[in-house]
């Protein structure tokens, strides 16, 4: 419905897949400028998405995504974008889904009073390649994949003959906004990683759900920094766990980012 086959597709070409060109409409599940409400998690979303792929075509494999955006949990000025994507096949009842965490977003608003407010908000958001929302005070109506500096300047003038000014937004569908395309682009090469992983002792696809553990110990007083020690990685269908030391290719850490050498 938001063009994100565009991008995911090129991204999953190794899995060999048959694709099915279909059309749902998926906002029932929620929408970015608030009509609906989304009530269930990002990976439950995406997991309707797929049933009602399945409930519609003859398909044995669906795949979804769901975004969030909000606040970053450590720094709240810091604005984040959450990709889920889940790849569903129901003749195998195999479910596999990734995370992606991306600080390059563009998701913003701001309450605007004159047009000078609206093209500075606008500019600063990377208008005009990537689309505006604009929201009336009182009014029901939303103006949604604005991405035309006439028309954004012609709905402003009309909704301020009857209101104080407007709610400008970043509209966060796929399709208007080429930040988070290519964070779907990432997060589905991720995902295409994680399906061609077979776990060594059942064989399914889909070995990489991993967990990071500090304690790297410091090169020059030995206790252990918070950088990464051992990467476990664990089979989503047995349970099976692999345990990586040093994943990332160095046994001990640089002093400076040690918290008793460097405090």
């Amino acid at each position: 419905m938001h063009g994100k086959e565009t991008v995911i597709k090129p991204a999953l070409h190794s899995l060999g897949l048959n694709w099915i060109s279909a059309n749902f409409d998926t906002d029932q599940f929620g929408t970015f400028s608030g009509e609906v409400e989304r009530v269930n998690s990002p990976l439950e979303t995406a997991r309707k998405k797929c049933q009602l792929a399945f409930d519609n075509t003859d398909a044995t494999i669906a795949i979804a995504s769901e975004g969030s955006f909000g606040p970053h949990p450590m720094i709240p000025f810091l604005p984040i974008n959450e990709e889920i994507i889940l790849f569903s096949d129901r003749e195998q009842d195999i479910e596999i889904s990734i995370s992606s965490l991306s600080t390059e977003t563009n998701f913003s608003s701001k309450y605007c009073t004159t047009f000078e407010d609206v093209e500075l908000f606008a500019k600063g958001v990377g208008f005009p390649t990537h689309g505006l929302i604009l929201k009336a005070d009182g009014m029901t109506k939303v103006h949604k994949g604005i991405d035309n500096p006439d028309l954004l300047q012609s709905l402003f003038e009309v909704l301020s003959e009857t209101s104080n000014g407007c709610t400008l937004e970043t509209d966060m569908r796929a399709m208007f906004n080429p930040t988070r395309m290519r964070h779907i682009y990432s997060a589905a090469e991720k995902l295409s990683s994680k399906l061609l992983s077979y776990c060594p002792s059942c064989h399914k696809p889909g070995f990489g759900e991993e967990r990071l553990e500090g304690g790297l110990p410091c090169a020059l007083c030995g206790l252990p920094s918070d950088s990464i020690l051992l990467k476990e990685i664990t089979c989503v269908h047995c349970q099976h766990q692999s345990i990586i030391t040093f994943p990332n290719g160095k046994q001990v850490e640089d002093p400076q980012f040690c918290s008793y050498c460097n405090p």
